[in-house]
């Protein structure tokens, strides 16, 4: 087994591998990762990778038994993008069609229960979080991937969330993975109500959870025809907010 101590160790270069459109060859870059005196992180000019960088780099690689190194977990499977530097943060990721465990306010007639959910897509730009359906299933999204609104209360304009009095503080927290822990504790351990909740489905939000309660013997399917489209695929959500 490696007995190497992930947390003794910072990042300091980042590759970039190009492919030729039409072609089998290869360009690779190189880039310093420069850390600040406030623990930001930059990325330095890119420069061509030189075979004796990849010799060293290639020297320090050590043979792990693959069923090892993925229970190490040190990327979320469900990552599709980030950027990690501060001033331009942003985390793409998603969770698979599956039972939710929800719980409202006194003032919604939908029961506290498990509910079948669609696949759901998060990201979050800065301090500001989106959050919207597809039709995926448990397959992992493409970049054509079609996203719909979420099938859930509390959402406001442009497929955002209103927290309520929920507190949220991520300024301590230092990997991806744990940001999405917390953001996803942050949005299915608060009290749904129904704020803002019109017009994201076809059917009410009430009458669609009567359809998707996850009972004993029933683990019902989640109805996609009751969807409502956002008129945008995931490559639009780089096209939007980060271009």
């Amino acid at each position: 087994m490696d007995n190497t101590n992930t947390n003794e160790f910072t990042p300091c270069q980042i590759l970039k591998v190009y492919k030729q459109k039409h072609g089998d060859r290869y360009y690779i870059e190189i880039h310093n990762i420069i850390q600040s005196t406030e623990g930001d992180y930059t990325l330095a000019p890119g420069r061509p990778l030189q075979k004796k960088t990849m010799q060293r780099l290639l020297g320090s690689v050590k043979d792990i038994d693959p069923k090892l190194y993925f229970e190490k977990k040190l990327i979320n499977p469900y990552l599709l993008a980030c950027e990690p530097i501060k001033y331009k943060r942003y985390i793409l990721w998603y969770s698979p069609a599956g039972p939710k465990s929800m719980i409202f306010t006194k003032g919604v007639k939908t029961k506290n229960a498990v509910y079948m959910m669609p696949a759901l897509l998060y990201f979050i730009n800065l301090d500001k979080f989106k959050i919207f359906a597809m039709k995926t299933g448990k397959k992992r999204p493409t970049m054509s991937a079609e996203l719909y609104h979420a099938p859930i209360f509390n959402q406001v304009a442009n497929n955002t969330i209103c927290w309520g009095n929920v507190k949220k503080d991520t300024s301590n927290i230092n990997s991806v993975n744990a940001e999405i822990d917390v953001w996803e504790n942050y949005l299915w351990k608060s009290k749904f109500d129904s704020t803002g909740n019109s017009g994201t489905t076809k059917l009410t939000l009430n009458e669609l959870y009567k359809q998707v309660k996850v009972e004993k013997d029933s683990v019902p399917k989640f109805p996609h025809s009751t969807l409502i489209k956002s008129n945008m695929e995931i490559r639009d959500i780089f096209n939007n907010y980060l271009s």
